[in-house]
């Protein structure tokens, strides 16, 4: 897992990350677009990883940090004037140049990318295991942009000072977003957590004693080997 962590990614980089526009009567908004997909093999945009990205996760949450501040203070001041500040005010109360600003715009919207990406590894193999059967790789890379999104809004949240990692905050997260992706995309029905992980738990068995056995496997062989029992 930590090696996947390691892995550093990169896809298509227009209308991605964080923008801030000058709007009219002198407000201001932040214009989020969601993560780009390549145009080609999940995996082999994996094994090119090393190209890209090679930056640790923290060394990517800390580059987020002073614009995530920066958005704190925005909200701060929105609530003291009574109405949204302009650019050049925010930049004021937190004695920053425009010039700054737009560096450090700029690593923000970099290290947003970044850091999904750089763990596109763990998320791949998180997929692998939601889709079992399919090896299609336009439905793996739905689910990864269902991972990929949520992993952008983790480390909007990761706080850095506490006592733990940005991926095993956003672990969890991902992988629930990548289960609830595969519903949508896979049923027809609304499963519950418990009746999903069954069925996936009933797809990698199938798949398995397909290869060993050389054939389909019984409903009896399957209710062994997943301890489910047979229903009629």
């Amino acid at each position: 897992r930590k090696e996947a962590h390691d892995e550093g990614l990169m896809g298509e980089e227009d209308d991605v990350g964080t923008d801030v526009d000058e709007v009219d009567e002198g407000e201001w908004v932040l214009d989020t677009g969601s993560l780009p997909l390549p145009e080609e093999s999940p995996r082999r945009f994996f094994r090119r990883s090393n190209e890209y990205y090679q930056q640790s996760n923290r060394d990517y949450v800390d580059e987020l940090q002073p614009m995530l501040r920066f958005e704190r203070r925005l909200v701060a001041m929105e609530s003291e004037l009574l109405r949204p500040p302009t650019l050049d005010e925010v930049l004021a109360a937190e004695g920053i140049e425009r010039e700054e600003f737009e560096r450090m715009k700029g690593r923000f919207n970099e290290a947003e990318v970044g850091l999904p990406l750089n763990n596109m590894g763990l998320l791949l193999n998180e997929a692998s295991r939601v889709l079992v059967t399919s090896r299609d790789d336009t439905v793996l890379w739905d689910l990864a942009h269902f991972g990929l999104d949520t992993l952008r809004e983790a480390a909007r949240r990761f706080d850095p000072d506490r006592n733990t990692t940005y991926m095993t905050y956003a672990f969890y997260d991902m992988k629930k977003a990548m289960l609830r992706g595969g519903q949508e995309l896979f049923c027809k029905v609304t499963l519950s957590a418990q009746g999903w992980n069954s069925l996936l738990k009933l797809n990698r068995a199938r798949k398995r004693l397909s290869a060993s056995l050389g054939r389909e496997p019984t409903p009896h062989e399957l209710s062994e080997a997943t301890d489910l029992s047979l229903t009629v």
